[in-house]
């Protein structure tokens, strides 16, 4: 088997040799083109990006989880250390100084070692690597060193170069300073980095294994990071065997990996867990003991990284060059074909045609300028937008954050690591609403301006361009895309090929604004909060005080700490559209160049005397060639992709033992979920279409577009449902809630979404679709609930067929979760959504590809359907048809129609049911007895 990381370097190299070609073939004609230097420079760029790129692993753990001591195995910096006739192990990182890591500790390859302090004003010290551990540790001993001694005056970063043949392989790993620590920066410095990481390694002692705070991180973490480890440590000190359930022997610490896996199932399903011991890794590479680090089950865990990182970041790196490959491509190729065809023309027309482009490039510059205002306009009214959003989510958090303070034990308030548990769990669900809002509505609106704007000009261009002088260029102007992502990611101080931004535009801003608010205003809140609690002797401060303190300021201050956060994120989203705004206006003297360029140089050519026509061919030849290397380069992107995906069931360790039952008795006191019971209480004759997808798939959006009516809220309001909402004909508007008896209970209409995050719930309402048919609103398999992906399934499972959404592209998880619906032989439909921010080939792209991916999992829809419901909405709305590509009302036919022919079914069955009771009842009471005896004789035996 191909070694992923051998497989990722082989196509990187081979991708970046590519790029070095194209790069010395649009240089040797720089002189030809506009922003040649550009070009160059970006192919520059995204070959060093290949080439030098890292994979970022960020290393999270509490105090004594053992990540030093991981870190220095992973390194290889470990050896023996002789003292007074005893023998441990140290390495390059303290593993004993208590209680924690200081700061960001970034270790990177390089020969010559050494480390350096950065500061937030941008100063850098350099610190001796015999004194790094009692720099970035703190204990008694850091108080040593005057950078410990506070936030304030704490370096950002430590970034120390290692000379270690892990990191030479390619890659970056940070040790963060955990979450756990009462010093406020530690958890701040974490959460703010984690974004712009490529996989999050996050450590599970063996001895307390799996913890509430586990849970939380993970249940929130993995909804934004897509490569993330749970690494349990320290099995050597569990090895001791002991008596199974099933009465086999086993180690210890295969009983704690039982846990830990079970409850990694619930709280962030999809993670891979590797329990390993990194003392048995690091002493049987000392003593050159194979056997040894065999046992310590570190190679199992650093084959599956690879794995990983090669089908995420890396598969992403790949095509992120690829595209811009063919954006310098096609720019190029269209000037050389542009300057062939100038080689070929006489003069007099190439001097007609140099007089004919003036009034063009005059419209096309004002037409840029306008473009330009428009997309500035834009930042405008997005950053506004930002902010009033930002104090509508401000005001529900402040009420929701009362009401969870005020139900909640006091005990629970006092211990900063819970009240950390609480705070964040509050604030992200309602940050991440109001960023996954954000991120939708600047992604589709810089998406659709930036090709606006870059349409309005061509379109200007050519209405004045009644001879087609500039149609080749003008095609080569609109055929090029600008860099939302890109810009996105350098407004928000990130790379767009590492991390959260290597998922896509909407990832990257979701993630950046969640994180940074649970790693910003949440930690200052806490805080001061816990600041409050330790003030003063135990019991003399309690709720009510507390109370009295939030209303007094310390909300307030929340308030506006939150406040100048969502300002800087309006200044940001209005950043990345004036750097759109400048590339648009760039184009103007990028056209005028290269229109007039050509025809100049023409016209000295017929004056030289020069040959034209072997200049034309070999302009042709350059462009033929630069198209070539940018296919090879696509082809070869493409190929490495399909053989490097890789699910979560290939990343699981297969050697750690699991008891579907281990760990799940604390989470079945907290959220109940019955199959039984919910199966029993929905009727065998209805139609049920269940709807599955991601949070923020727009289920709820398509149930309303379907019924004709508001039914339920749009995704991201107030009340997030968790259970199956079912949605059926009903001659007036009523709510059920399912009961303990699998009975359906009325309730009242307006508390049926709050019964939804505690049970099943019925929505009655009148419509003009088949009675029979029921739509499901299943939850989101990854809101980050427990109990999601079990009772997303328990959804499907009870479905006459599944509608399965989706947008862009099938992530991992959701190819993961269709394929085990696929499994159970139901038939599956699948929507591409919130299409309307895509142009025609973008929508074609993606049902191509969410084909390739479902055939490789054997998946067979029945149809892929294309929609929007916003543009079906705003269509009907405007009294208009919706677009020719929306297929929202054929989706609803579709269903539509299966439901009626499921109800004529049930009526054929009726009929023929009614009339063999007819018929029997029709026949004599004699023939009848003795065919009741007829077949107690067969049945008996009898003659």
């Amino acid at each position: 088997m191909t070694d992923p990381l051998e497989a990722y370097r082989a196509a990187r190299d081979d991708v970046a040799d590519c790029l070095a070609e194209l790069r010395t073939i649009v240089a040797a004609a720089a002189d030809q083109r506009h922003d040649a230097d550009s070009d160059d420079a970006a192919l520059e760029r995204t070959i060093a990006r290949l080439r030098d790129g890292r994979f970022v692993l960020a290393v999270v753990g509490e105090f004594s989880s053992g990540k030093s001591f991981l870190l220095n195995a992973l390194l290889g910096k470990v050896q023996f250390d002789e003292r007074a006739g005893s023998r441990r192990i140290t390495g390059l990182l303290a593993t004993d100084i208590n209680p924690s890591t200081a700061t960001i500790t970034e270790l990177q390859y390089a020969a010559e070692e050494s480390a350096t302090a950065i500061y937030p004003g941008g100063r850098e010290e350099r610190i001796p690597l015999g004194r790094l551990a009692r720099f970035v540790a703190v204990g008694e001993e850091a108080k040593l060193h005057d950078a410990t001694g506070d936030e304030s005056g704490a370096p950002e970063l430590v970034r120390v170069t290692v000379d270690s043949p892990f990191l030479q392989s390619g890659f970056v790993v940070a040790d963060t300073p955990g979450l756990a620590s009462i010093n406020p920066a530690h958890r701040r410095a974490t959460l703010r980095y984690l974004p712009g990481a490529d996989s999050v390694l996050y450590l599970i002692d063996t001895q307390q294994p799996f913890t509430e705070g586990d849970a939380s991180f993970l249940g929130i973490v993995r909804r934004y990071i897509e490569s993330v480890f749970i690494v349990q440590t320290k099995i050597d000190l569990w090895r001791m065997r002991e008596g199974s359930a099933n009465g086999e022997a086993r180690e210890t610490w295969q009983a704690a990996a039982q846990r830990i896996v079970a409850q990694t199932a619930l709280h962030a399903p999809g993670t891979p867990v590797f329990p390993l011991s990194a003392r048995e890794y690091a002493e049987g590479l000392l003593a050159h003991d194979d056997a040894l680090i065999a046992q310590s089950r570190f190679r199992e865990f650093l084959a599956a990284l690879d794995a990983s990182l090669v089908a995420t970041t890396g598969r992403s790196r790949l095509r992120r060059a690829a595209a811009e490959a063919r954006r310098i491509a096609t720019h190029a190729a269209d000037a050389f074909a542009f300057e062939a065809a100038a080689c070929e023309m006489p003069a007099a027309a190439l001097r007609l045609r140099r007089d004919a482009i003036a009034p063009v490039l005059d419209a096309f510059d004002a037409a840029a300028h306008a473009g330009q205002e428009r997309l500035h306009d834009a930042g405008t009214t997005l950053a506004a937008a930002t902010r009033a959003q930002g104090a509508q989510m401000r005001a529900a958090l402040a009420r929701t954050l009362l009401r969870a303070f005020d139900t909640a034990d006091v005990a629970r308030l006092r211990d900063r690591a819970k009240l950390h548990i609480l705070v964040d769990d509050v604030l992200a669900t309602a940050v991440g609403r109001f960023a996954a809002d954000i991120a939708e509505l600047v992604a589709k609106r810089l998406r659709h301006d930036a090709r606006a704007a870059s349409t309005d000009v061509v379109g200007a261009a050519r209405a004045a361009d009644a001879e087609g002088a500039l149609t080749l260029l003008l095609d080569a102007v609109a055929a090029e895309r600008l860099p939302v992502t890109e810009s996105a990611a350098a407004a928000f101080g990130a790379d767009p090929a590492s991390g959260a931004w290597s998922s896509d535009l909407e990832t990257g801003i979701r993630s950046s604004i969640v994180l940074g608010a649970l790693g910003g205003p949440a930690v200052g809140f806490v805080d001061a909060i816990a600041t409050r609690f330790a003030s003063g002797p135990p019991g003399t401060y309690m709720k009510r005080e507390l109370l009295a303190d939030l209303e007094g300021g310390i909300a307030a201050a929340f308030d506006a700490d939150l406040g100048a956060y969502v300002d800087r994120i309006a200044e940001r989203i209005a950043a990345i559209a004036a750097s759109l705004a400048t590339r648009v206006a760039a184009l103007a003297p990028r056209v005028r160049v290269e229109s007039l360029g050509p025809l100049e140089r023409a016209l000295a050519s017929h004056a030289a005397g020069a040959d034209r026509a072997a200049a034309a061919r070999d302009a042709r030849a350059r462009a033929g060639e630069v198209h070539a290397l940018a296919t090879r380069i696509e082809t070869r992107t493409e190929a490495f992709a399909r053989t490097s995906r890789v699910g979560r069931a290939e990343l699981a360790d297969p050697a750690v033992p699991l008891d579907p039952a281990a760990g799940r008795a604390q989470v079945a006191v907290e959220h109940r979920f019955d199959p039984s019971t919910y199966e029993h209480g929905l009727h065998p004759e209805r139609w049920r279409v269940a709807l599955l997808g991601a949070f923020k798939r727009g289920k709820s959006s398509l149930i309303n577009a379907i019924a004709g009516a508001r039914v339920l809220p749009d995704e991201g309001s107030d009340v997030e449902m968790h259970f199956p909402v079912h949605v059926r004909y009903g001659p007036e508007n009523k709510a059920y809630a399912l009961g303990d008896d699998a009975g359906w209970n009325a309730i009242p209409l307006g508390d049926a979404l709050e019964a939804a995050t505690r049970t099943p719930v019925l929505i009655e309402t009148p419509w003009s679709l088949p009675r029979q048919l029921v739509l499901v609103h299943a939850p989101a398999f990854d809101s980050g609930f427990p109990l999601a992906p079990e009772i997303a399934r328990a959804a499907a499972s009870a479905a006459s067929e599944v509608v399965a959404l989706f947008s862009r592209q099938l992530s991992d998880r959701e190819l993961e979760l269709y394929g085990r619906v696929a499994e159970t032989g139901k038939a599956m439909t699948f929507v591409h959504t919130m299409a309307d921010h895509e142009d025609a080939a973008e929508r074609r792209n993606v049902v191509m590809l969410a084909d390739r991916y479902l055939r490789e999992r054997g998946i067979a829809p029945q149809r892929t359907f294309t929609i929007s419901t916003l543009e079906f909405r705003e269509a009907q709305a405007a009294g208009r048809a919706p677009a020719g590509w929306n297929e929202l009302i054929a989706l609803r036919s579709t269903l539509e129609g299966h439901a009626e022919e499921h109800m004529a079914r049930l009526e054929r069955a009726e009929r023929d049911r009614a009339e063999r009771e007819r018929l029997a009842a029709s026949r004599p009471v004699q023939e009848q007895a003795t065919e009741r005896r007829s077949f107690l004789g067969r049945l008996f035996g009898g003659r």
